[in-house]
């Protein structure tokens, strides 16, 4: 089946997304693949070209601006909407309603709105804000909160993020369009955030997960993880009943 090659464009913003499909529909779910950069390509996606001779089509494309969907001269196009968008025309135009989606590097993060969906609320749009803001207690002293009881699932001890120097790479910066994501790839606020975060915080609840990660899913493992969240609460009652003194 990997043989059955299918190629195409789809028209997009006035311009074109280029695809490749492997294999022929079926009753099983396609495969999207989600390439990395921002300014890779799909071609190292077609390693998993043999995962059609199971009977699951799998679909790559370029993003707009990326190898057969290169684009030149568009900076303001090279954002997180436009990309999303894309990936959402492409399910439209190839009529993928049920699909599995593989995500690398910049793709997985792509794939996060795919899965927590935006929601309109008050004029305003919130979206899953992990990457920028992943333990929010700043956010919660700027709403009034006198105390603020944080939990903290990150399993790794984050470190200050060494600065690097983008001189040498202004010019990359220019030639892919994505200088303020390449700017956040290098110097990570998010981190520093999170660690300052954790400072501002009056207790701060660590439950204790080393076997689980974010495609821990399922109700038995769920009753686990909840289990050792309420045994690193009960360690921290005296702390949180002090705070009530």
């Amino acid at each position: 089946m990997h043989d059955i090659v299918t190629e195409g464009y789809m028209p997009f913003m006035g311009y074109h997304t280029y695809y490749r499909i492997v294999g022929e529909a079926s009753e099983k779910a396609p495969l999207l693949l989600l390439h990395g950069g921002p300014g890779s390509t799909h071609n190292y996606f077609e390693v998993l070209d043999s995962i059609a001779d199971t009977g699951r089509q799998v679909i790559s494309y370029d993003q707009i601006g990326c190898g057969n969907s290169y684009l030149d001269g568009h900076p303001e196009l090279w954002t997180q909407k436009t990309w999303i968008d894309e990936l959402i025309a492409i399910r439209e135009h190839l009529h993928l309603d049920t699909v599995h989606i593989l995500g690398q590097s910049w793709g997985a993060m792509q794939a996060i709105p795919g899965v927590f969906k935006p929601v309109d609320r008050g004029g305003c749009k919130l979206v899953d804000g992990g990457m920028l803001n992943n333990l929010p207690v700043d956010v919660c002293r700027e709403m009034g909160a006198d105390i603020v009881i944080a939990v903290d699932l990150q399993q790794n001890d984050q470190k200050p993020h060494k600065q690097t120097d983008l001189s040498a790479l202004s010019a990359l910066a220019d030639l892919i369009g994505v200088g303020g994501i390449l700017n956040w790839i290098l110097n990570r606020p998010d981190i520093e955030k999170y660690i300052a975060n954790k400072q501002q915080a009056d207790i701060l609840i660590h439950p204790y997960l080393p076997d689980y990660d974010v495609t821990s899913f399922g109700n038995k493992i769920a009753a686990r993880m909840i289990e050792s969240g309420a045994d690193a609460t009960r360690q921290l009652l005296p702390q949180i009943r002090a705070l009530g003194n």
